[in-house]
């Protein structure tokens, strides 16, 4: 038994934990799912090889700690215990026991815990309709509306306003000590608890009635009396509304997208002279519903004074289960919005999360956060605020607080970790002002550094946050910089609708090229600038524009274009030796995918037939996936083309498609984290070599950890007085298994010095790599005046050197600009061929 491997004890009926268990040591996979658990442990001090465990749907009423202490992460599945039970959507979503098991703990702390009576109302619709009126309405009852004075939103803006809701008078809304005094009494007939009126006139104050002492008495030490006096009592509370109206100009789509959560409130605004109202709602219903999920959404007609249209109501109730209403309203008037204001309420009290249980630390620390009259803090003041020791416990009050869309903090990023957004409207204005930009748009999207000096007003927006607003639109795929420029950065969104070069077509004719298409139900805006965001290390050249773009990896090319009226993607991609960077472009295509919550469903892909007729055609026919799959179940290896009816093989059709595990370029990922390193240069200027490839590797270790890769700083182990102790390399890259896959070594060169340049080399090729790894790199830091000729005579220096040989500048093939050169290098000691790579990065201001 001690090498048992898996252990399947599922609906066993289990009370107790089998001790044995803890005995078990090379056990990966335990599952104790649906039994009647109430404990769980392993033994204190031992070394457990688990990798998959399922204790879901036991009796479990804690975390179990012994699972936050075991090795290798495994995967946990829990759902369904007595701990889950009222947990936030928020804590719930992480699907983190550590995050659940601290948000338990401080719910014990011993200090006040309050229930959270607070969500989003989230105003969406075409630019113009009236959404910026509307909010003002909703929130001031003397406000007078005055045609043509309201100007447009550009960006987000965000108001907070107290909303009185009626709530029934029970968990998780009521709370004996603070509401007994406003209880209220509804006589009105209606289906339990879920159909009443949010009217207060409706209801009479149970201190105005003329109730015994005794019924009154049994009724405050009630913590349900709702459920205690027939289902007939209530109470009102005041729910502080945060009102996000979106910009409705079609530009900013993509950039909302990372803005809308689930929990909110929905309201669409249209307007009824529209001709585009299909296309409108088409876009917005569909957007919500992937992205809210099952948040309810109230159907808005504005300017009900001017024009009256009717809806197919009924078939967009059908159509997307979500809406909740449609109303009619108008601003001028205030008719309809009183109705609409009662139709919120309702909505908000059926959220379910209002009423969730807030940590009384975490809600000290929200308390501190809004009285500060700043728009950013440094993460050490946050930490401060927090007070608490250990950064993994404040990330978990960061992650809560940010889904709550009260801050924006991305603590795993090293670009951003150190600065907290406590105003998010700071941030919206900012990026919004760069895309509004008239000069970055007649220049196509691109931008440098020192523009945001002249957009930005420098008391609000300081010179050294310029930075992190530009690494926080590359976080959300909004710009990327170009890499090897020193400060110059695209707006894919922005760039001209035609490209202007030469693509893949005029290099390769249509024969040798396999067509793919993804056809969607619904097309999500920035698919493809964020796709040319995700992957712009892969650019050929100049070929890319808003609508499609053309990537090179080795000797293959793709082109992907967007054709946003037939709602599809379409790929030609070099036949044979491009199936390896179509399986990358879909990797990251599938990443985007789920990032909007799209599933099989909402797209459908199809690929180009390859007969006689169709392979020289430039409109093959298309035959969908799901076509070709249930042919080959059926046992039918062949299909007959539409067009020209000859039978093809299903087979020859897929080749090269099965889905495979995505290669992972380690140069390309280092290229990438040594771009970012040059807008750094500011932080790392005084920084020596060791700092220097500390902060590299930082950047460079997040895509690293995302396929298993494991970086080890060797620099850090043994520094003598003199520097780096000799024999010692800077990073080493290993595989979960620990095998090494690469190894690093990094220096600052000034001037060409030709000693130190062979040192190196004979270091990482001499020393340390006897079996000869595939590739290896060196990374210099160079702050020559003169960038251009030290690469030059770099370059010069390899080919004069006896241990290499095939010397390669390969800059272009990554699209690199004049700032970071790759040199290629093979050595000539192995028998496999082996290749050293030189990445020469200019820090040089």
């Amino acid at each position: 038994m001690t090498y048992l491997l898996d252990l399947d004890l599922s609906y066993n009926n289990l009370t107790n934990f089998p001790e044995s268990i803890c005995y078990l040591y090379n056990l990966r996979t335990l599952d104790l799912s649906y039994n009647n658990l109430i404990d769980f442990y392993l033994l204190s001090g031992k070394t457990y090889c688990l990798k998959e465990i399922d204790i879901s749907n036991n009796n479990l009423n804690f975390v179990p700690q012994e699972l936050l202490e075991l090795d290798f992460n495994p995967i946990i599945r829990f759902e369904n215990n007595f701990f889950t039970e009222n947990l936030p959507p928020e804590i719930i979503f992480h699907e983190d026991l550590s995050y659940i098991a601290f948000y338990l703990e401080s719910l014990e702390k011993k200090l006040i815990t309050p229930r959270l009576f607070e969500t989003k109302i989230i105003i969406v619709g075409k630019g113009e309709v009236g959404k910026t009126t509307l909010l003002k309405t909703l929130n001031d009852e003397k406000f007078k509306f005055k045609l043509g004075k309201e100007n447009s939103t550009h960006g987000i803006d965000i108001q907070s306003s107290g909303f009185q809701v009626i709530f029934p008078a029970k968990k998780p809304y009521y709370n004996r000590f603070e509401d007994f005094e406003n209880l209220l009494l509804y006589d009105n007939d209606y289906d339990h608890d879920e159909n009443y009126s949010q009217v207060i006139d409706q209801y009479d104050p149970l201190s105005e009635l003329n109730f015994d002492e005794e019924l009154q008495l049994d009724l405050r030490v009630q913590d349900q009396p709702f459920d205690f006096f027939y289902h007939n009592l209530f109470f009102q509370k005041e729910v502080k509304l945060n009102f996000w109206d979106f910009g409705g100009q079609e530009i900013l789509y993509s950039t909302h997208q990372f803005f809308l959560t689930q929990r909110s409130v929905y309201l669409f605004v249209w307007e009824p002279r529209s001709d585009t109202e299909s296309e409108n709602f088409d876009y917005w219903l569909n957007t919500i519903e992937k992205l809210g999920e099952n948040s309810p959404i109230i159907v808005v007609m504005n300017k009900a004074d001017i024009r009256l249209k009717q809806i197919d109501e009924k078939a967009y109730s059908n159509k997307f289960k979500n809406i909740v209403s449609f109303h009619q309203v108008s601003c001028l008037t205030r008719k309809g919005i009183d109705h609409l204001k009662e139709k919120i309420a309702e909505e908000v009290r059926r959220l379910p999360h209002i009423g969730d249980l807030l940590p009384g630390t975490w809600n000290k620390t929200r308390r501190k956060l809004k009285k500060l009259d700043s728009n950013y803090i440094t993460y050490s003041d946050f930490k401060s605020i927090c007070n608490y020791k250990e950064n993994k416990e404040v990330n978990f009050i960061s992650s809560y607080l940010n889904d709550l869309g009260d801050i924006i903090h991305f603590p795993s990023d090293i670009r951003l970790r150190d600065i907290v957004i406590i105003n998010p409207e700071w941030l919206t204005h900012a990026i919004y002002e760069l895309i509004h930009s008239l000069d970055i748009q007649r220049n196509f999207g691109r931008f440098k550094m020192e523009k945001l000096e002249e957009l930005l007003d420098e008391s609000i927006y300081p010179r050294d946050k310029h930075l992190d607003i530009i690494a926080f639109m590359e976080k959300f795929e909004i710009c990327f910089k170009i890499i090897g420029s020193a400060n110059e950065f695209i707006i894919p969104a922005l760039l001209p609708a035609q490209s202007n070069t030469k693509g893949f077509e005029d290099d390769y004719s249509v024969k040798e090229a396999s067509k793919i298409e993804i056809r969607y139900s619904f097309l999500p805006s920035g698919i493809i600038e964020r796709l040319i965001c995700r992957m712009n290390s892969y650019i050929d050249k100049d070929n890319f524009w808003k609508f499609g773009v053309v990537f090179k990896h080795q000797h293959a090319y793709a082109t992907v274009q967007l054709q946003s009226l037939d709602k599809k993607l379409t790929f030609n991609v070099t036949e044979n030796i491009g199936m390896e960077l179509f399986h990358i472009i879909q990797h990251n295509l599938d990443e985007i995918h789920n990032s909007l919550n799209l599933n099989d469903s909402d797209f459908q892909k199809y690929f180009g037939c390859n007969c006689t007729d169709c392979s020289t055609s430039e409109n093959p026919y298309m035959f969908e996936k799901e076509t070709l799959k249930r042919f080959l179940l059926k046992g039918k290896n062949s299909i007959d083309c539409q067009k020209s009816t000859e039978s093809i093989n299903i087979k020859s059709i897929l080749a090269g498609f099965k889905i495979k595990p995505t290669s992972f370029s380690l140069l390309r990922s280092f290229i990438d984290a040594a771009s970012i390193l040059q807008t750094r240069i500011s932080t790392i200027q005084k920084a020596d070599e060791n700092q220097r490839n500390l902060y590299l590797l930082d950047l460079w270790r997040p895509s690293l950890m995302k396929y298993n890769y494991i970086p080890k700083e060797q620099a850090q182990r043994g520094l003598s007085a003199t520097g780096k102790n000799s024999g010692e390399l800077d990073i080493v890259i290993e595989d979960d298994i620990g095998t090494i896959k690469t190894i690093f070594e990094g220096f600052n060169l000034p001037s060409i010095n030709r000693a130190v340049i062979e040192a190196h080399i004979n270091k990482l090729v001499d020393n340390y790599d006897r079996n000869g790894l595939k590739e290896k790199f060196i990374g210099i830091y160079s702050e020559s005046n003169d960038f251009k000729s030290l690469s030059q005579k770099y370059f010069k220096q390899l080919e004069n050197s006896e241990k290499l040989k095939q010397i390669e500048d390969i800059s272009e093939n990554y699209g690199i600009g004049e700032e970071l050169k790759i040199f290629k290098s093979e050595l000539n000691k192995y028998v496999n061929p082996t290749f050293l790579y030189h990445v020469l990065i200019n820090l040089k201001n």
